[in-house]
């Protein structure tokens, strides 16, 4: 694993890879920690920014293994930027 891919993040970029209620459920259900008048949409380009809250090392690492508990056609419909 390079350097980069354990840089410490406060947030995560998101891409939608395709539209779709999937994309939108899976954004969501990301964000169940979040009150539902909070959370995150997809914007008009397809591009979503969560806070983490907190710094924290391998923050890619950690939104991929959430999305993956969530289902693992997730990177057909996501990319982490």
């Amino acid at each position: 694993m390079d350097d980069t891919s354990r840089m410490t993040m406060s947030t995560i970029d998101l891409q939608r890879r395709r539209p779709g209620p999937r994309a939108a459920e899976l954004l969501d259900q990301l964000q169940t920690s979040v009150p539902e008048s909070e959370r995150i949409r997809w914007d008009d380009s397809g591009h979503a920014r969560i806070s983490l809250g907190r710094e924290r090392d391998g923050a890619r690492e950690a939104i991929a293994s959430r999305l993956l508990e969530l289902g693992d056609d997730w990177p057909d419909h996501i990319a982490i930027l």
